[in-house]
């Protein structure tokens, strides 16, 4: 009986310790990252719209680029427009960065598919050409590395493009390009859906042209009427001229009930639901909790921790394996991870499917950090932006470099 109070002070104690460490904690990540934990104004929001999609609903893969098509895009900002531009994602073959016309009549042909870390534009630099041309100096052959990365995807996805494509390609290696969060990306669809200035890009976890609206992502803001032409006419107006443009007006309509339809994570300093500790010490991710409040299809995991769950993915993958090619699974550390002493940023349930797709192929993942050796100022250059990691053209070359140094090791000549 007279132990009871001795229990009860240590757990009001160890109560007390959790929550002045969790308060704390919040206080940190308030003042590092402000931003999070305000809603965003609307009104002053900075944005970008595409007079059409660069995507295309394909049911087997999910979807795939329009071939040489250049698309209008106006970026705005607190209602205004800012900047006109065009952009080309694609190449004539549909794929990212440069096209490679003569890939069939090469002595060495390798393939490499990925997601966004795989794109580069049409005119180049692109790391998959800077690893061919590394390859055809160790070689004395013509190597030429065909790109059929597709930004948004994860490793189901790439296997069954992989297996979908092998027939045809014929290439002599395959390279599976990939940054962490590609092995828990489920499969996603995009399709465009609707006509004229109404136009949605969707992404959903649905497989169908027309998925249901309640459920699906809007993956960008398409509105055919912002042409270049437009665009340029609205940079001449002064701002309140801008303000009374009738396309103008249907475009920041649009776009408003867009962004309150498909949210957006916002921090919440009092919000006692959930732990901001517990976030980065699981999943290396303090606002993990916030992220998932997002929609399902806005950024798809998987069902499942471990790969055998799933038969499509292990059927396309079996055909991989058994078709004779040679294969290799490439991890892109990011930048900022290199520039940090770090591989990897993966949660636990990451790590196991790492481990996951290690025991099912029996395969080596290559790993980035165990073939350049950069400065902490020279890794951060690897990174486009200070807030985006998709490589620069610095980290174009590190790639190149890097990759190329992985097909060399795993004796592939």
């Amino acid at each position: 009986m007279h132990r009871l109070p001795g229990v009860v002070r240590f757990i009001v104690t160890a109560v007390a310790i959790a929550v002045g460490i969790e308060g704390g904690y919040r206080l940190y990540l308030y003042l590092k990252h402000p931003n999070y934990f305000t809603a965003t104004d609307l009104d002053a929001a900075e944005f970008s719209v595409l007079s059409k999609s660069f995507w295309q609903y394909n049911p087997d893969y999910g979807y795939g680029y329009v071939p040489s098509l250049t698309v209008d895009a106006t970026m705005l900002k607190a209602g205004l427009v800012t900047k006109c531009d065009e952009m080309t994602v694609a190449n004539a073959q549909g794929n990212s960065g440069p096209p490679v016309p003569d890939f069939d009549e090469a002595d060495v042909k390798i393939v490499i598919f990925g997601d966004s870390f795989t794109s580069a534009p049409v005119a180049g630099p692109a790391w998959t050409k800077i690893l061919g041309e590394k390859l055809e100096h160790e070689f004395g052959k013509t190597v030429r590395v065909l790109n059929l990365g597709r930004d948004g995807y994860g490793l189901p996805q790439m296997i069954a493009l992989a297996n979908g494509k092998l027939k045809d390609v014929r290439p002599a290696l395959i390279i599976f390009a990939f940054h962490g969060t590609a092995l828990d990306r489920a499969r996603a669809w995009r399709t465009v859906v609707g006509a004229g200035d109404d136009v949605r890009l969707y992404t959903s976890i649905e497989n169908s042209p027309s998925p249901n609206p309640e459920s699906a992502a809007d993956g960008f803001i398409i509105f055919p009427s912002a042409t270049r032409a437009w665009c340029e006419e609205q940079l001449r107006k002064s701002p309140d001229e801008q303000r009374s443009d009738p396309v103008l007006q249907r475009l920041l309509i649009k776009h408003r009930d867009i962004a309150i339809r498909n949210g957006a994570p916002k921090a919440d300093l009092f919000d006692w639901r959930t732990s901001y500790v517990y976030g980065v010490l699981r999943y290396r991710s303090p606002f993990r909790a916030q992220w998932r409040k997002m929609t399902p299809s806005t950024n798809p995991v998987l069902a499942y921790d471990d790969y055998r769950d799933d038969p499509k993915l292990m059927t396309d993958l079996a055909s991989v394996m058994k078709s004779g090619i040679p294969y290799m699974f490439v991890h892109l550390a990011l930048g900022k991870s290199i520039s940090e002493g770090r591989e990897f940023d993966l949660d636990n349930r990451g790590r196991k499917l790492l481990d996951n797709l290690r025991n099912i192929t029996g395969a080596e993942i290559y790993k980035t950090t165990d073939f350049v050796s950069l400065s902490r100022e020279d890794a951060l250059k690897m990174c486009s932006t200070p807030y985006d990691c998709h490589p620069s053209e610095f980290g174009m070359e590190i790639y190149g470099q890097a990759v190329a140094k992985m097909v060399l090791k795993s004796g592939f000549r």
